[in-house]
């Protein structure tokens, strides 16, 4: 439903096999999005629409398949990717659904505030909360410096990083 012409795609793929191992969507919050249709509920005024704010979803990585630290490369890759077409779009911030983890993770990365109190899910045993946040050349510079470091390391045959010399 979500899925329209003007989305964007961000993927990240593996290099040897080209298959996906993460991706991110993005939405313009001036028309109907995953926070303003399906989880209205979890903010506490109304949901931000605005043409500097767009909607993040779909951040996931393929953890069935690829080892921890091709997950965390994605994610930074992805987090990177999101943050670069946003400055060089004049797109200020983002609104998204998050883990409470993963939203106190960001919050180092971004300037990052809840738009709701977090609220608790059965079905997938987890806490999430609505978040709006602001991009910044900052966050470039951090997601470069750790994509630098996790490039540093390889998988060895158990899948276990190790620095490279």
């Amino acid at each position: 439903a979500f899925d329209t012409p003007e989305t964007i795609y961000f993927l990240d793929l593996d290099e040897e096999t080209g298959e996906v191992v993460g991706t991110v969507r993005f939405n313009s919050t001036l028309n109907p999005h995953l926070l303003s249709e399906v989880f209205h509920g979890l903010c506490s005024a109304s949901v931000p629409r605005s043409p500097y704010i767009w909607e993040a979803t779909r951040y996931i990585t393929d953890t069935q398949r690829y080892p921890d630290w091709q997950n965390a490369r994605s994610r930074a890759r992805l987090a990177l990717a999101l943050n670069e077409y946003a400055l060089d779009n004049n797109i200020k911030q983002m609104s998204w659904l998050t883990t409470v983890p993963l939203y106190r993770k960001m919050n180092k990365l971004w300037s990052t505030s809840p738009l709701g109190l977090p609220e608790y899910f059965e079905d997938d045993d987890n806490t999430y909360v609505a978040a709006i946040s602001t991009f910044s050349r900052r966050a470039s510079r951090i997601l470069t410096q750790r994509l630098g470091a996790i490039i540093e390391f390889e998988p060895t045959a158990s899948d276990k990083p190790t620095q490279r010399a």
